[in-house]
């Protein structure tokens, strides 16, 4: 029985996607617990055929969706609309997991209530194959070490990415990523679901997420500093437009740390 659905949204993919898919043929959950959906953005051409042939190649139940709009928050709404699974991961397509991910996330949200988030470890590497660890990497030995006795605000960090973790589809509902944001849509989005979580578990050490730091990306590309400003004004008042339109179910201590984030990013 399908139970989880991967989300990995592509633009213009390289032999990365290839490495990230291998993760997930290797994968010790099942084959029939998971299903696999890939929005190629932008160009489908050669890229459609390609990616076609690496899934063809492997053992996964997979789903290749094409649209002309780019945008990884765009391709994420078009897969999450087609999710049927209980849970949904979502995976970038220049990353890779470790054997045990699904199985080890899997494992933990069955084991929580209602509500929960499962999230794993996360590595960082570089083109040159240096492995390191980031705050989401510290967020996790910290939850660790607490047990189940932390608080969501302890947690807080987790918030800040949709990969890395499993979610379940009764928290997400029709809540879908802001296309209009290109830079904190991750963040922007696990706010906007944060009123229907209950609490945040790390799952055991052997589900690992590992985050390539690439240059070029959005995230790492620089923007002038009228442009920088604008985009933090225009996303702090989409945050006070969720905290408001949703109150007061959601926290406004969390709402504040983003807000203090986005001013000192």
């Amino acid at each position: 029985m399908e139970s989880v659905t991967v989300i990995i949204p592509t633009y213009r993919p390289e032999d990365y996607l290839a490495q990230c898919l291998d993760s997930l043929d290797l994968q010790t959950l099942a084959k029939d617990y998971f299903r696999v959906i890939i929005v190629l953005n932008g160009d489908r051409d050669p890229f459609w055929s390609m990616i076609n042939n690496w899934c063809e190649s492997k053992a996964l139940r997979y789903e290749l969706i094409y649209t002309q709009t780019k945008g990884v928050s765009n391709a994420r709404n078009i897969a999450l609309d087609k999710v049927s699974t209980p849970f949904v991961a979502f995976i970038d397509d220049d990353d890779y997991v470790s054997p045990d991910y699904l199985k080890s996330l899997f494992e933990c949200i069955n084991d929580n209530p209602e509500g929960t988030v499962a999230c794993s470890d996360v590595r960082t590497f570089d083109e040159k194959g240096n492995f390191g660890s980031d705050y989401i990497s510290r967020a996790y030995n910290k939850a660790v070490a607490s047990g189940g006795k932390s608080s969501m605000f302890s947690r807080r960090r987790f918030l800040s990415s949709s990969c890395c973790k499993l979610i379940p589809m009764s928290i997400i509902g029709q809540r879908r990523f802001n296309p209009e944001v290109r830079i904190g849509e991750d963040s922007l989005f696990m706010a906007s679901i944060s009123d229907r979580i209950t609490s945040i578990m790390p799952a055991s050490d052997n589900a690992i997420y590992y985050r390539r730091l690439r240059m070029g990306s959005a995230t790492r590309s620089k923007e002038p500093l009228l442009t920088r400003i604008r985009r933090k004004i225009s996303l702090i008042g989409r945050y006070i437009g969720i905290y408001i339109n949703g109150y007061p179910a959601y926290s406004i201590v969390l709402f504040m740390t983003r807000i203090v984030a986005i001013i000192k990013s």
